[in-house]
């Protein structure tokens, strides 16, 4: 099911990607902006559906088309993911804590340049590690008496404009933003970003050969911009 608003600007629209029907845009020019991260998968989510028929449905059980960003690949996935019917409330959110020191290949190539430490140390410039799995949800009301928030969820076949949003928001706490080669992958918001200047240190410029004074840009989440 593609969304009836453009997924760039959020504009009301019926113009769809010819190719994958995926996606909407309201224009050329949002299309235009989503292009370098729409192609990965464009194109691949025709033949995916092809060649790999959704899995026969099982007891209690259906499988959902989703995302996969691969923990050793710079190429994101689609995939099957099959998902349990639950009767019975397990809690809002999962909350999973594993110990994975390896950083998400995929993720780092599509937001690369944006650091989530203030400092730009190499190791930590961006917080995804292990295989990252996206999926789409829609809630709806259960209307069934129950004391809690009333709202239940149920998974459906993720879109090419769930693949944007999914981007926007693992981008969306970077603290810094420093390229050599221009990002087009990630969209960010320019009205909480702020120019500024990094001042190398002595170490920077000596073993990693960086520039004495380097344009950066700067969120609204990070220290120097909250401190009075």
């Amino acid at each position: 099911m593609t969304d009836k608003k453009c997924i760039i600007c959020n504009k009301d629209t019926t113009c769809k990607c010819g190719t994958c029907k995926s996606a909407a845009y309201c224009s050329f020019e949002c299309q235009k902006l989503d292009i370098p991260l729409h192609k990965i998968l464009c194109t691949k989510l025709v033949d995916f559906l092809k060649n790999n028929p959704r899995p026969a449905d099982e007891y209690l059980s259906r499988y959902k088309l989703g995302i996969l960003f691969p923990v050793d690949s710079k190429i994101a996935e689609l995939i099957w993911v099959k998902n349990k019917i639950l009767f019975e409330e397990v809690g809002k959110h999962w909350e999973v804590w594993p110990k994975l020191n390896k950083q998400n290949e995929c993720l780092g190539h599509l937001l690369h340049g944006y650091q989530w430490t203030g400092g730009g140390n190499p190791i930590s410039e961006h917080k995804w590690s292990g295989n990252v799995v996206v999926l789409r949800s829609r809630s709806y009301d259960k209307n069934d008496g129950d004391e809690d928030d009333g709202r239940s969820k149920v998974y459906e076949d993720i879109t090419l404009a769930d693949f944007r949003s999914a981007l926007t928001y693992m981008g969306s706490r970077a603290l810094l933003y420093e390229y050599e080669k221009e990002n087009r992958f990630f969209i960010r918001d320019e009205r909480k970003w702020a120019k500024g200047v990094k001042i190398s240190c002595v170490g920077d410029m000596d073993v990693l050969g960086k520039a004495q004074y380097r344009d950066v840009m700067i969120s609204w989440f990070h220290d120097i911009q909250m401190k009075p």
